[in-house]
């Protein structure tokens, strides 16, 4: 099985900070927009396969990228090639334990290079 190399970047294309604040003990709610956020790199209120993989490789979640790919194509439920934040949400609540991987992960992101 193939999986996709991390990256090694320090800032996320030049941002200095998560957009949505992220405490320790969020929400689901609030787990769910911060991750968007950090999907959606340009701020299209939608994401598509790169940026999630892209975000994946930052976080280091490393999954092959067949899992990455399926992934995607569970959360993209139209089949448009973006999800959007109602798809994503649907995702979310599917998969809760994926949703706080990515978020204490970004979490961590963000503390390590700030």
């Amino acid at each position: 099985k193939a999986t996709v190399s991390v990256l090694n970047c320090s800032r996320a294309q030049g941002r200095r900070g998560a957009r949505t604040p992220m405490a320790e003990d969020a929400t689901h709610a609030e787990k769910v927009r911060g991750t968007f956020d950090e999907l959606d790199l340009q701020r299209a209120r939608a994401f598509g396969m790169d940026e999630w993989i892209t975000i994946l490789q930052r976080l280091r979640i490393e999954f092959p990228l067949g899992v990455m790919r399926e992934l995607f194509d569970r959360m993209d439920a139209n089949r448009d090639g973006r999800v959007t934040y109602g798809e994503y949400t649907k995702f979310a609540e599917a998969y809760p334990t994926l949703l706080d991987s990515l978020y204490y992960r970004a979490k961590d992101y963000w503390t390590d290079v700030q």
